[in-house]
């Protein structure tokens, strides 16, 4: 995802996940070429609306102030029909509502209007209280982060593991690609009884997170790529694993239209094992309704074999 987002743009994500028909598809931070020019759009929705497959722009403005018809011109123009951006709907959802003249200009161009702001009625039927004396379990059994082939080969390593088959050159069996294969190793290398009382201890002096290094001897194996054959005598694999509890924040937003409709959520956040972990739960609490968005918490990208 581009770095273009922050904290309110990814909770509009977020709730549009939660409350858009199953089968959507929503992007944040979407770039799109606007007669050459590339643009971005905070918040895509496409989807089947009904009997038509739609695009809605949703538009995330987390301002002090109730937006002023500034605002709304520059929305305006930027999704003019000629010239603009081309979807079938514009969405603007604001954190602190709007001035009367901006709910007036929207109107005239046929932009709808939501304000996303944390709710003080109490009147929510849920499961889940409120406030910061929640906690989330985390678990993570050893998944392969890193794999590296020894010899090193002279094709791109990255995608030789990602796409190169580890065969049998005895019997020429295929075990699937080198990562999955690999993945294989770890997963039975580390149910080994004593791995299991090693992974305890790692976690336990590790705040929940830990890694492993696996050397896998390889003889009587190759990889296949390409119409290649690449020689391997053993593949070196670090996996990640976690088990840890932590503190969650739960608040309930209320999101308002311009007719007085009103949708509320549950947004909890959690930091644990490394991972900064968001979820909205819509007022249904229906499971395939449930949105989790997973980062490292340090910021940065996860790491890919």
């Amino acid at each position: 995802m581009p770095k273009r987002t922050n904290d309110f743009q990814r909770l509009v994500r977020l709730v549009q996940q939660a409350l858009a028909p199953k089968g959507a598809t929503v992007t944040e931070s979407k770039l799109v070429d606007n007669a050459g020019t590339i643009r971005e759009i905070d918040v895509l929705v496409e989807g089947d609306f009904g009997i038509y497959r739609m695009k809605i722009a949703v538009e995330a403005k987390d301002h002090s102030r109730a937006l002023d018809v500034t605002v709304i011109e520059q929305i305006a123009s930027k999704y003019r029909a000629g010239d603009g951006i081309l979807v079938n709907l514009v969405v603007i959802v604001s954190r602190s509502g709007y001035t009367k003249a901006a709910a007036e200009k929207a109107k005239r161009s046929n932009i709808e209007l939501l304000t996303l702001r944390e709710a003080e009625s109490k009147d929510w039927a849920n499961s889940i209280p409120a406030g910061n004396n929640q906690t989330i379990r985390f678990t993570m059994e050893p998944i392969v982060t890193e794999v590296h082939i020894d010899p090193t080969p002279d094709v791109d390593e990255r995608e030789l593991i990602k796409n190169g088959r580890l065969i049998c050159t005895c019997c020429d069996r295929d075990d699937g690609t080198v990562l999955s294969a690999t993945q294989k190793f770890m997963t039975a290398a580390m149910s080994d009884p004593i791995a299991q009382v090693n992974m305890r201890k790692g976690l336990a002096l590790n705040n929940g997170r830990d890694s492993v290094t696996l050397t896998v001897g390889c003889s009587h194996r190759a990889i296949k790529f390409k119409d290649r054959t690449f020689p391997v005598t053993k593949i070196i694999a670090r996996a990640d694993f976690a088990d840890a509890t932590a503190p969650v924040t739960i608040k309930t937003y209320e999101q308002l239209d311009s007719k007085g409709g009103r949708k509320l959520v549950r947004h909890a956040v959690a930091n644990v094992a490394g991972k900064h972990i968001e979820m909205v739960l819509p007022d249904d609490a229906k499971p395939d309704k449930i949105v989790i968005d997973m980062t490292d918490a340090s910021g940065g990208s996860e790491k890919v074999a």
